[in-house]
């Protein structure tokens, strides 16, 4: 029992990775019981083996929480920094972990909080303030976020990470000169930092210096194969490219659409055999692919997926630009026969079937039950005329997918509006949806 009392409770601990019920306090209680039959010596040293055990149990559970954070379950995640702090209150490492998974979660109030606590218990953290910054600036407190920025540069004049958020928020601001000059700081300082070569991208697409923005992109893919956001950015990069230099018409456009579809197959391919991972980042390659099938008139390759972004059920708002996107494809593209309109739309399919077995069951009633209606109802007034009108009224609502437009006695009335948009893949529309797939797999480093 003696010296060995503390370590043994405190090793089962690690052992069953934290199931142990008994109670840190209980094992410092076992050591003091411990000691009043010892020496004050090896008193001292079971409290310093508990601490050790103790320690490499935080150890593991921060493990499990690069792990979890890995696999992208953060609220998991969260809950380990959680149980670290609860052990080390005073652990500025975990408040910092507990901050970037909060991040990760949109839960930019509560990040900046632990950030600050990671600050106030380590002035010099380097790192906390940079993510303060970070923190701060999704929280539309920019001025704060660049004072942040600037005192962790201060910190540590060597952090490419702190000189790439400054990048960042510059060019979240707009100023493209000043993001690029820290960019280049910490490209000089730590030169295959894969977030500094996606915002050196970022920076040269809005130059249009196109060829190096996808040089960058190809670098950081290079260095960070896993993470698919640099394969979207050097796509999209290739497709401003072909539209700045080349004209749609043109043969080597077509060529060069079937070489980006061509890549993006083989990323919906890679990404299909981890499906539930990566079931979102899959749906905005659909999406994408969606987009080029129509621009090189592949129509229905372009209906069949987004279907199967659609499918895919993701949580993002890619799906509604899906629905958009292909509503647009069924009705001004492929314009089915009004049977199919009924019967096969890939949007709201089951609706519309029971709506056309519901217009046909009505129509069929009025018409074959015309004639026994006197003989059932000798005292119901019909109004003939307006019984016509509904069968008509009918008739024209089963038939309206493919009516264009009426013309009565001179006045002819538009039944279909022209398409409400052209599809393009925009550069609005584009930064837009790139920016919510950053948000998800960008990594703070």
């Amino acid at each position: 029992m003696r010296l060995s009392l503390a370590i043994a409770m405190a090793e089962e601990k690690v052992k069953e990775g934290g199931k142990n019920k008994m109670s840190d306090k209980k094992w410092f209680n076992k050591g003091a019981k411990a000691g009043k039959v010892e020496k004050r010596e090896k008193l001292l040293k079971t409290y310093e083996k508990a601490i050790e055990v103790i320690s490499k149990y935080a150890v593991t559970l921060f493990i499990k929480g690069f792990e979890l954070s890995e696999l992208g379950r953060h609220k998991k995640a969260l809950k380990i920094y959680k149980k670290i702090i609860k052990l080390f209150p005073q652990l500025n490492v975990a408040w910092f972990y507990k901050g970037f998974e909060l991040s990760k979660l949109g839960r930019h109030k509560k990040a900046l909080k632990a950030y600050e606590k990671a600050i106030e218990i380590d002035p010099q953290y380097a790192e906390a303030w940079s993510n303060k910054g970070v923190a701060l600036s999704e929280l539309g407190r920019h001025k704060d976020a660049l004072k942040a920025h600037k005192k962790a540069i201060e910190i540590d004049p060597k952090n490419a990470l702190a000189y790439t958020n400054l990048g960042e928020l510059f060019f979240k601001l707009g100023n493209l000169k000043k993001a690029s000059e820290n960019v280049e700081k910490a490209l000089k300082i730590e030169s295959d930092l894969v977030p500094a070569l996606n915002l050196q991208g970022r920076i040269k697409i809005e130059e249009k210096a196109y060829d190096a923005a996808s040089e960058s992109f190809k670098q950081a893919m290079s260095l960070d194969g896993a993470n698919p956001v640099h394969f979207l950015w050097d796509t999209y990069t290739n497709y401003l490219k072909i539209g700045f230099n080349l004209d749609s018409e043109d043969k080597k456009y077509q060529e060069e659409i079937a070489t980006i579809i061509r890549n993006l197959e083989k990323m919906n391919e890679t990404l299909s055999k981890n499906q539930k991972q990566e079931k979102e980042m899959r749906a905005y390659v659909l999406y994408f692919l969606g987009h080029f099938y129509l621009k090189s008139n592949d129509i229905l390759t372009a209906k069949e997926k987004l279907e199967e972004c659609i499918k895919l059920k993701s949580k993002s708002s890619i799906k509604a630009s899906a629905r958009e996107l292909l509503g647009n494809i069924w009705n001004y593209r492929i314009k089915p026969p009004w049977w199919r309109w009924w019967l096969n739309s890939p949007l709201y399919r089951w609706p519309k079937r029971f709506g056309f077995s519901i217009l046909l069951l009505l129509i069929s009633a009025l018409l074959l039950l015309h004639p026994f209606i006197p003989g059932w109802f000798p005292l119901l007034q019909i109004n003939w005329s307006l019984y016509a009108f509904l069968i008509v009224l009918l008739i024209i609502i089963l038939f309206l997918p493919n009516i264009k437009r009426i013309q009565i006695k001179g006045i002819e009335v538009e039944l279909q509006s022209p398409p409400p948009y052209e599809p393009v893949l925009s550069p609005t529309v584009m930064e837009e949806i790139m920016k919510e797939i950053e948000a998800k797999y960008t990594k703070l480093e």
